[in-house]
């Protein structure tokens, strides 16, 4: 799948790991909107890399080239009654935002999402990051809740939004 400037929408590969390692360390270092401020090392994204894999759950990365600018992923818990869900995480590197890549990456998460039998995809994301609210909300992604104060980092308070998107849309 393609996005504006030629930026390719694929799932991710055991070979995408070293590029994603470079990817994610500018994302957790931003310090700004990923909830965790330091990077996995790349045994630990192998790690994970080979469990998403295996389990199949939804995974998709978007390179402008050879090189990982982003991705989106569904966590799905296996806990009995919560399989039918699948927990968001998505990113870009800051100079790729703004772009409209964002919101191609996320129409194709959610397609994955309701083609892997989805009913429900959830996310939180920091009330300062603004401009990914916005893509979620244009998606159809509905505010659920606020989590007030849920992170105090660098001296600043920031509320968690909490939003999901039904397949039926209710």
């Amino acid at each position: 799948m393609s996005a504006p400037d030629n930026i390719e929408i694929r799932p991710v590969r055991l070979a995408d790991v070293e590029s994603f390692h470079t990817y994610l360390e500018v994302i957790t270092h931003e310090r700004r909107y990923w909830s965790k401020i330091e990077p996995k090392t790349l045994p630990e994204l192998l790690q994970w890399f080979t469990k998403a894999l295996k389990q199949g759950a939804p995974f998709l990365i978007a390179c402008d080239g050879e090189e990982v600018i982003g991705h989106a992923d569904l966590t799905i818990p296996t806990l009995e009654g919560h399989t039918h869900l699948g927990v968001l995480n998505m990113s870009l590197l800051p100079p790729y935002r703004g772009r409209g890549i964002g919101s191609h990456l996320l129409k194709a998460i959610v397609a994955a999402a309701w083609a892997h039998g989805l009913t429900r995809i959830e996310l939180q994301a920091y009330s300062s990051n603004t401009l990914a609210i916005g893509v979620y909300e244009r998606a159809g992604f509905r505010h659920e809740g606020r989590r007030r104060k849920a992170r105090f980092l660098d001296g600043e308070y920031d509320d968690a939004v909490l939003m999901a998107l039904l397949r039926d849309n209710t």
